[in-house]
């Protein structure tokens, strides 16, 4: 009875998160779409091992060492081009966090060969490297929307200040019958300001 209980309030809290906030119905296409935009990401990291599984076989080496290495040069030239396509579909950003460990390995791997997958330093590395580069992003977007934020404040009180500059200006020192040039001439400033 309690397990069913849990159930239901799970179920219903994600029902709840597919739901569009204006609307209150759940946008299956794009959830459909995500799904699949974020097994794209992860095959995006996935496929740098490709040459660890098979050779697929290739038996022409088309000028490399071996058929292995020839896949591990094809897999690694077109892992970034799924990566790519697959962000272009709104994956959720968790999913991220699948090639960015992979390409770390991967790059780990390239300076050390001799590791083995098992090593749980090179995984503790990985994970230490995902959650670096989260909190940088994180940092960096907070940063971005600090500077924007500060940046419309100053620009509203510029505009603010001019504008009480133009009309002090005009009442005080412009004669009356050369106001309405003055305006016409403040309105086509404004419009090559913006």
């Amino acid at each position: 009875m309690n397990y069913s209980k849990k159930t239901q309030n799970f179920t219903k809290w994600i029902e709840q998160r597919l739901k569009d906030q204006a609307t209150k119905t759940i946008k299956s296409r794009d959830f459909h779409v995500s799904i699949f935009g974020s097994c794209l990401v992860i095959l995006s990291g996935a496929l740098l091992f490709a040459d660890k599984f098979s050779t697929f076989g290739i038996s022409n080496t088309y000028g490399f060492e071996d058929p292995q290495t020839f896949v591990w040069v094809f897999s690694q030239s077109f892992s970034p081009i799924i990566l790519c396509l697959g962000a272009t579909l709104k994956p959720y950003k968790f999913f991220y966090a699948v090639p960015l460990y992979l390409y770390f390995i991967q790059v780990y791997w390239i300076f050390n060969p001799d590791l083995k997958i098992d090593d749980t330093l090179l995984h503790i590395y990985a994970l230490g490297f995902c959650i670096f580069v989260f909190i940088f992003v994180a940092f960096l977007l907070f940063l971005l929307r600090f500077t924007r934020k500060k940046s419309n404040k100053l620009l509203f009180n510029i505009r603010k200040m001019s504008s009480f500059i133009i009309f002090d200006v005009r009442e005080k020192y412009v004669d009356k019958s050369k106001r309405k040039a003055f305006a016409k001439d403040i309105v086509k400033l404004n419009k090559t300001l913006k």
